[in-house]
Protein backbone atom coordinates (compact mmCIF):
# COMPACT_ATOMS: atom_id res chain seq x y z
CA UNK A 1 0.00 0.00 0.00
CA UNK A 2 2.91 2.08 0.89
CA UNK A 3 4.08 1.42 -2.60
CA UNK A 4 1.07 2.69 -4.04
CA UNK A 5 0.98 5.85 -2.64
CA UNK A 6 4.72 7.23 -3.78
CA UNK A 7 3.56 5.60 -6.94
CA UNK A 8 0.43 8.07 -7.27
CA UNK A 9 2.23 11.16 -5.44
CA UNK A 10 5.07 10.64 -8.14
CA UNK A 11 2.46 10.57 -11.14
CA UNK A 12 0.64 13.26 -10.11
CA UNK A 13 4.54 15.12 -9.68
CA UNK A 14 5.09 14.51 -13.38
CA UNK A 15 1.79 15.39 -14.49
CA UNK A 16 2.05 18.77 -13.39
CA UNK A 17 5.83 19.08 -14.37
CA UNK A 18 3.99 17.88 -18.04
CA UNK A 19 1.71 21.15 -17.68
CA UNK A 20 4.00 23.07 -16.58
CA UNK A 21 6.22 22.47 -19.31
CA UNK A 22 3.04 22.67 -22.10
CA UNK A 23 2.83 26.41 -20.69
CA UNK A 24 6.27 27.86 -20.07
CA UNK A 25 5.90 29.26 -23.44
CA UNK A 26 2.57 31.67 -22.24
CA UNK A 27 4.33 32.34 -19.17
CA UNK A 28 5.36 35.63 -20.22
CA UNK A 29 1.46 36.80 -20.70
CA UNK A 30 0.55 35.41 -17.54
CA UNK A 31 3.52 37.65 -15.52
CA UNK A 32 2.36 40.94 -18.35
CA UNK A 33 -1.52 40.54 -16.27
CA UNK A 34 -0.89 42.99 -13.75
CA UNK A 35 -2.95 44.84 -11.63
CA UNK A 36 -1.00 48.26 -12.74
CA UNK A 37 -2.51 47.93 -15.87
CA UNK A 38 -6.06 47.11 -14.46
CA UNK A 39 -5.43 50.41 -12.09
CA UNK A 40 -4.81 52.35 -15.71
CA UNK A 41 -7.74 51.00 -17.25
CA UNK A 42 -9.67 51.56 -14.46
CA UNK A 43 -8.54 54.84 -13.71
CA UNK A 44 -9.29 55.64 -17.56
CA UNK A 45 -12.74 54.71 -17.02
CA UNK A 46 -13.89 56.44 -14.53
CA UNK A 47 -12.23 59.82 -16.05
CA UNK A 48 -14.50 58.80 -19.38
CA UNK A 49 -17.16 58.67 -16.94
CA UNK A 50 -16.75 62.09 -14.90
CA UNK A 51 -16.59 63.79 -18.29
CA UNK A 52 -20.28 62.91 -19.02
CA UNK A 53 -22.21 62.70 -15.74
CA UNK A 54 -25.29 62.93 -17.75
CA UNK A 55 -24.99 59.67 -19.61
CA UNK A 56 -23.22 58.12 -16.42
CA UNK A 57 -26.49 58.86 -14.31
CA UNK A 58 -28.64 57.67 -17.03
CA UNK A 59 -26.43 54.37 -17.11
CA UNK A 60 -26.74 54.09 -13.59
CA UNK A 61 -30.33 54.27 -13.13
CA UNK A 62 -30.84 51.40 -15.80
CA UNK A 63 -28.39 49.44 -14.22
CA UNK A 64 -30.12 49.52 -11.06
CA UNK A 65 -33.87 49.81 -12.08
CA UNK A 66 -32.88 46.29 -13.82
CA UNK A 67 -30.87 44.70 -11.21
CA UNK A 68 -34.27 45.52 -9.11
CA UNK A 69 -36.68 44.12 -11.50
CA UNK A 70 -34.39 40.59 -11.84
CA UNK A 71 -36.29 39.20 -8.77
CA UNK A 72 -39.75 40.18 -9.69
CA UNK A 73 -39.52 38.98 -12.88
CA UNK A 74 -37.80 35.60 -12.47
CA UNK A 75 -39.91 35.03 -9.75
CA UNK A 76 -43.20 35.78 -12.64
CA UNK A 77 -41.31 33.46 -15.31
CA UNK A 78 -40.71 30.31 -12.74
CA UNK A 79 -44.55 30.86 -11.35
CA UNK A 80 -45.83 31.17 -15.49
CA UNK A 81 -47.42 34.57 -14.89
CA UNK A 82 -44.93 36.40 -18.01
CA UNK A 83 -47.18 34.81 -20.80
Amino acid sequence: MNGESVSTKENAWQAGESAAGVLAPEAGMFASADAAGLGAATLAVLRRAAAQPGATAAAGVRYWTSLALAGPVATARWLGLDR
